[in-house]
C-alpha cells in the first residue's frame, strides 16, 4: 500500500491532533494558515469592463434573472444564503430541433442563433453581477476576513472575477466566429466564463477530468494537482494555483456548513461544481450519488481538522469505506 495511503488512513482514523503527517512524497509544503487571497474589483481590466456593457446594452436575457443592487446579506435568486446567484451559472439554453422539411443549411443558421443568443446573456449576467462586486470589496477591506459572508456572496464574487479575467479572449473569439464559435471553444474551455459554457463542453470537460482522476489513481500515488484539475509543467505555478485553491476550499467549507451543510446545495449545476471542486468526479452519477459523496466529505474534512492533501491519497469512493472501519 502506498505512502500516500496509509496516510490518508491514519488521518481518517486519528484525524489531526494524534498524527503527524508528511507531505514530501506529494513534492508540496504544508499549507499556510492565510486567508483566501483577496479579488480587488478595482483590478477589473478596463477592455473586459467596456466588452461586458457593449455586449449587455440591448441583449435580452433567456431566463437568468438580472440580479439586484446588493444589501447585506446578499439576496440568492435561489432563496439560499448557500446557493450562489442563478446569474453565476449558464442559462438552459434551447437549441432547434430539424424536421424534415428544414434545410441543412437553414438548420444550422437557426442553431448558430440560437447559441449567439445564449453566449449574449451569459455576457449580460456577466455584466449584472460585475456591478455588484464594489460592496463585497468595501465588506472585505473593512474586515480582512470572509467569515461575515454568505456562501452565496464569496461565490458570486470568487465566479464573477474568474469570468471577468476571461472576457477579452472569448469576445475576440465570439466576435471574429459569430455561429462558429461553438465549434472553437470546446478546444479552449479555460477562455469561456462560466454562464457562457454550453452543457455539451461542460459534460465532455467533466468526462476528461474523471478520467484523468482514474489514470492518477491507478498509478497508485495520485498527483493531487491533477486529481484537483491543475496539470500545468510548471511545478511551482501548480504548487501555486493547489495552495490557492485549498485555501479556497477551507472558506468555501466553512460557509456552506454555516449556511446549512452541503445537503443545502442546489441540484444541477450547483451541485456539480461543487463536487468536482473537491476532486469528486460527477460524470455518470446519479444526484444523490453525489450528495452522498458531498456528504462523506463534509465528514472526512471534520475528522481530519480542514481540507488536507492526505484525503485524496485515496479515491472519493472510498472515503466512505475508511469511515466505516474507523467506527464513524
Amino acid at each position: 500500500m502506498s505512502t500516500i495511503r496509509n496516510s490518508t488512513q491514519l488521518l481518517l482514523r486519528c484525524g489531526p491532533a494524534r498524527i503527524s503527517l508528511s507531505t514530501s512524497r506529494l513534492g508540496y509544503t504544508r499549507l499556510p494558515t492565510t486567508s483566501y487571497p483577496r479579488l480587488s474589483a478595482t483590478t477589473a481590466l478596463p477592455a473586459a469592463s467596456i466588452l461586458l456593457r457593449s455586449f449587455s446594452s440591448n441583449t435580452p436575457r433567456l431566463s437568468a434573472p438580472t440580479p439586484t443592487p446588493i444589501s447585506h446579506p446578499l439576496p440568492s435568486t435561489t432563496h439560499s444564503t448557500v446557493n450562489a446567484p442563478l446569474s453565476t451559472i449558464p442559462t438552459p439554453i434551447n437549441l432547434p430541433v430539424r424536421d424534415a422539411n428544414t434545410s441543412t443549411i437553414s438548420h444550422y443558421f437557426t442553431l448558430g442563433k440560437a447559441y449567439i443568443a445564449f453566449f449574449k446573456s451569459g455576457l449580460g449576467s456577466i455584466w449584472a453581477n460585475y456591478k455588484q462586486l464594489s460592496p463585497l470589496e468595501a465588506r472585505y477591506s473593512a474586515s480582512q476576513s470572509y467569515s461575515s459572508f454568505t456562501r452565496s456572496e464569496f461565490q458570486l464574487l470568487v465566479r464573477t472575477r474568474h469570468d471577468v479575467k476571461r472576457i477579452p479572449a472569448f469576445a475576440i473569439i465570439f466576435l471574429v466566429c459569430g455561429e462558429m464559435s461553438p465549434l472553437i471553444l470546446p478546444f479552449v474551455p479555460g477562455l469561456v466564463p462560466y454562464p457562457c459554457r454550453i452543457p455539451a463542453q461542460l459534460e465532455r470537460q467533466r468526462r476528461k477530468a474523471a478520467e484523468a482522476r482514474a489514470g492518477e489513481y491507478q498509478k497508485g500515488e495520485p498527483d493531487v494537482g491533477v486529481i484537483l484539475g491543475f496539470k500545468s509543467i510548471l511545478e511551482g505555478w501548480k504548487r501555486y494555483q493547489l495552495d490557492k485553491h485549498l485555501q479556497y476550499l477551507e472558506t468555501d467549507d466553512m460557509l456552506i456548513r454555516q449556511g446549512g451543510g452541503f445537503k443545502a446545495l442546489d441540484s444541477g449545476e450547483e451541485l456539480k461544481m461543487a463536487a468536482e471542486e473537491r476532486g469528486i468526479s460527477t460524470h455518470g452519477k446519479s444526484e444523490g450519488e453525489i450528495r452522498e459523496l458531498l456528504a462523506v466529505w463534509e465528514k472526512v474534512t471534520e475528522l481530519a481538522g480542514g481540507v488536507k492533501r492526505e484525503i485524496w491519497g485515496v479515491k472519493p469512493e472510498e472515503w466512505g469505506k475508511f469511515l466505516r472501519e474507523a467506527g464513524l
